[in-house]
């Protein structure tokens, strides 16, 4: 069990039932004056708030405490990170021919993305000549756009007949575009005598793997695929029925970014799923309108800017939302670069930027309960227990938690028949412990409880009762009416004690 751990409910139910099954231990329990009833106690134990929880360490979920000790429950996922590759490419894999021995090839990106200069990190270029020629000639490819410390790009090499080829590595050269045009030129000369020679159509390039480091320009308008992510909310998994409302709720939604432009981020889902398959969207008018991601600027280059919002009862629906028994929070968000189109803002992008997206749900456990159930099985074995003919069971309970609980057992065999019920109706177990006008207990509560198992009953549950099914439910304090506040230092003792009717020794 995650929200409320199975011990504090198995705690509660199976005190009923001899602290686990087992023979109740009579040491100090004088004999001189035998009598077939024997009283001794059974159990006791305290269980605090941070025992209850102690699951959520465990399973993901968290516990945040403030200064007053007022506590949170805490849902959060893995969240997801963008980078650069799933979003960008500035330097496409191209290949083509050169028509000419002045070529302006297009150097075209999409969504308008209008590159200054490109600082490259790793590449190379390719070049495939086919040379008709019988005498060997010497070929000179020159890229003005393509620069490394001022000096343009230009190798020379020498070429036979037919198929030639070869490469070169442009690592640390930078890339200017000139109005979005790379200019491809190349000269050939007779080795022999320095005659121009023609291969116009014969000359093929291929920019190959060509990665960057830093690129700098108008990064164009457009949306990017992000995955779809969900938070799963455990809380109402063992709960079947009965209500509950949590006062103040709150969803986070905390995204990191590196990328230097303008990013906007819409919500295309954003929904809760219910235990029964209902769907419910949450309503907030400013998802609506996306979230605009803060930015680092072209004098913050490597720094990573941080964006919060938070979305409450006072701009949503959340509130009620969080009142149903909800499985999962569902979301698929949609990134918009540069969503006003504004080509005068100039950003940038290096080989490490990326944006993350996280979504926090917060619960205060603060608020209101009405019979809201449980249930849970367990498998018992009373066959050990054959020297007791029938008990009564006395539970005392210290309740500083500002909630009733009311309970029943009910036994099955091994088909899953019920045998017998004790406690039925519902037990009231638990008194809620009173509490102050910001609903903080100030005493405990006291309850005693007993449950008597006459011999019949007790024989049928010892002969066959393989499993016991836990039924309980609880409300706030006013019968879930009054909203309180769970305090870290909230805990409930209960004491067990039994009069059993056994065999003589």
């Amino acid at each position: 069990m995650y929200v409320i751990q199975r011990s504090f409910w198995l705690f509660i139910g199976l005190v009923l039932l001899w602290s686990g099954c087992k023979k109740f231990n009579a040491d100090g329990v004088s004999v001189d004056n035998w009598s077939p009833d024997v009283a001794a106690p059974l159990f006791t134990t305290s269980v605090t708030v941070e025992d209850l929880l102690e699951s959520y360490k465990e399973e993901g979920a968290s516990i945040e405490e403030d200064m007053s000790g007022r506590l949170t429950l805490v849902y959060t996922n893995e969240g997801y990170s963008v980078d650069l590759a799933e979003l960008f490419e500035v330097i496409p894999n191209i290949e083509f021919p050169l028509p000419d021995n002045v070529f302006p090839f297009p150097y075209e990106l999409p969504n308008n993305i209008d590159i200054h200069f490109i600082n490259i990190k790793s590449g190379i270029i390719n070049y495939e000549i086919l040379s008709p020629f019988f005498q060997q000639l010497n070929v000179t490819l020159r890229i003005p756009q393509i620069a490394k410390d001022g000096i343009i790009f230009e190798e020379t090499f020498p070429v036979g007949f037919l198929q030639n080829n070869g490469s070169f590595d442009v690592s640390d050269y930078v890339l200017t575009p000139t109005n979005d045009t790379l200019f491809l030129e190349y000269e050939a000369y007779d080795a022999s005598n320095g005659d121009t020679m023609d291969l116009d159509g014969l000359v093929g390039l291929e920019f190959l793997d060509l990665k960057h480091s830093y690129a700098q320009g108008y990064l164009g308008m457009g949306t990017y695929e992000t995955p779809r992510d969900t938070i799963e909310v455990d809380f109402f998994d063992y709960f079947s029925s009965g209500t509950v409302f949590f006062e103040e709720p709150s969803l986070e939604v905390k995204i990191k970014n590196s990328f230097g432009f303008p990013v906007r981020m819409l919500f295309n889902i954003l929904q809760a799923e219910t235990s029964d398959g209902n769907v419910i969207p949450l309503a907030n008018a400013q998802l609506a309108d996306g979230i605009d991601f803060n930015y680092p600027t072209l004098s913050e280059v490597g720094q990573t800017k941080e964006t919060s919002f938070v979305i409450d009862q006072n701009n949503s629906n959340l509130e009620n939302m969080i009142g149903q028994p909800i499985r999962y929070l569902d979301y698929e968000v949609e990134p918009v670069a540069n969503p006003l189109g504004d080509t005068s803002i100039i950003g940038f992008l290096t080989d490490t930027s990326a944006f993350s997206v996280d979504v926090e749900l917060q619960l205060p456990l603060y608020g209101r309960a009405q019979n809201f159930a449980f249930t849970d099985t367990f498998d018992v074995d009373f066959s050990e227990l054959d020297f007791v003919n029938s008990a009564t069971l006395k539970l005392v309970t210290e309740n500083g938690f500002p909630m009733d609980v009311y309970m029943q057992l009910a036994f099955l065999d091994e088909d899953g028949v019920v045998i017998d019920e004790i406690l039925n109706p519902f037990n009231h177990v638990m008194t809620a412990a009173p509490v102050d006008g910001d609903g903080r207990t100030i005493s405990t509560s006291r309850k005693e409880t007993f449950a008597p198992i006459e011999d019949l009953r007790f024989r049928a549950l010892r002969n066959q009762a393989k499993f016991v099914v836990l039924q309980g439910k609880f409300s706030t304090t006013m019968e879930g009416t009054e909203s309180i506040r769970v305090y870290k230092d909230y805990e409930v003792t209960a004491k067990l004690g039994i009069i059993a009717n056994v065999d003589p020794l």
